[in-house]
């Protein structure tokens, strides 16, 4: 079995998991991404959603208005949306230009206790939470390390539901978010295909389509006893249509990857119905942008894990931390923003945790 040290580990690779990231290394540490996908920053480059309050957010986090200004220079960033292939490999670049090693396509397992590999207790009457390592899987065989923090910034709270106690909530109450990408009705194609021209063509055939939205619209429509909302708007590229679509089910399982896709083709046609003169072909459908947790923590471990804001979570000793909205006070929060607001004001609260707890880490040296 592998071993390896790190001052802190950040298992995740959204954005929060890359902004703690480089807030560490930038102070100093020698820090560990784990991530069990491909690339970073998967939530914006996929999903082409936009990050509310990302100006408020550079405000108070230079860190973060270093990312804005590499995106701008590369022309990644437009407004409150940043550019869905782009966004993914400057994420990179800009993690590993601050010192920060990536591993992707690694599973965290479990926690670690002690440098011995041993697994970390869970609470008890000795109300031993201490956490010096992980355990993850990776392609090669399983890897321990050990350090003195760990953030568990992933979708799943895979790591923190091994010391904190969740309680499930209704699903119900709040929606998962897809995202449609048409091109504009009226740009040519390319052989009846899908691929739009470059530069002034694109901009001149836009404006000559058959409807051009000056404003976002919105509609609403049911299928079953899943209901959709709908929003469509410009997207980041000029030739394109952004549809995002927030699915409310009973059960949530309309807005789960195998629901949404086995009705896409109903949802793609009563979409169609609705804006026709505006979109084109479908070009791309997002992967599931946002989902609201299905669980919170219901149990702060008798005051040893305390909620440091509605995305932030983090053990009395400091070796611990989850950053994500795992609290009732975040599901308030997204909520308040609307059904097309709750996924950006999700990011929203994630970046801001998750630059309030590296600030506060404590680590020796």
């Amino acid at each position: 079995m592998r071993r390896i040290r790190y001052d802190a580990v950040v298992a995740g690779g959204g954005l929060a998991a890359m902004m703690h990231a480089c807030a560490l290394a930038e102070s100093g540490r020698k820090v560990l991404i784990a991530n069990s996908g491909t690339s970073l920053a998967h939530e914006i480059g996929l999903s082409r959603m936009p990050l509310a309050g990302m100006r408020e957010l550079a405000d108070r986090y230079p860190l973060f208005q270093s990312w804005l200004n590499e995106l701008s220079a590369c022309g990644a960033l437009k407004g409150d949306r940043m550019d869905p292939v782009r966004t993914q490999l400057l994420a990179d670049r800009f993690v590993r230009d601050r010192g920060v090693d990536v591993l992707f396509e690694t599973f965290p397992v479990e926690l670690l206790h002690d440098d011995d590999g041993s697994e970390a207790h869970v609470p008890g009457a000795s109300g031993e939470t201490r956490v010096t390592g992980m355990r993850f899987a990776t392609r090669e065989g399983m890897c321990v390390v050990a350090c003195d923090a760990v953030a568990d910034c992933t979708e799943s709270a895979v790591l923190a539901s091994q010391l904190l106690a969740m309680e499930r909530v209704n699903p119900s109450e709040l929606p998962a978010l897809w995202t449609l990408t048409f091109l504009k009705q009226g740009i040519p194609v390319e052989g009846g295909g899908e691929q739009a021209q470059d530069g002034e063509t694109i901009v001149a055939e836009a404006a000559r389509s058959k409807g051009d939205l000056r404003h976002p619209e919105s509609f609403s429509f049911d299928l079953g006893s899943a209901h959709f909302e709908c929003l469509v708007q410009p997207a980041f590229r000029e030739e394109e249509y952004s549809v995002m679509t927030a699915v409310y089910s009973p059960d949530g399982r309309a807005g789960t990857e195998i629901g949404f896709t086995a009705m896409l083709e109903q949802v793609y046609t009563r979409i169609k119905s609705q804006v026709d003169t505006l979109l084109g072909p479908l070009l791309h459908v997002s992967e599931k942008c946002w989902t609201a947790p299905r669980f919170v923590c219901s149990s702060l471990l008798a005051g040893r894990v305390e909620q440091r804001n509605a995305a932030w979570l983090e053990t009395s000793d400091g070796s611990f931390a989850v950053i994500g909205c795992w609290t009732m006070e975040s599901r308030r929060i997204i909520k308040a923003a609307g059904a097309h607001g709750m996924g950006g004001e999700a990011l929203r609260l994630q970046v801001d945790a998750a630059m309030e707890a590296a600030r506060a880490v404590r680590l020796p040296g």
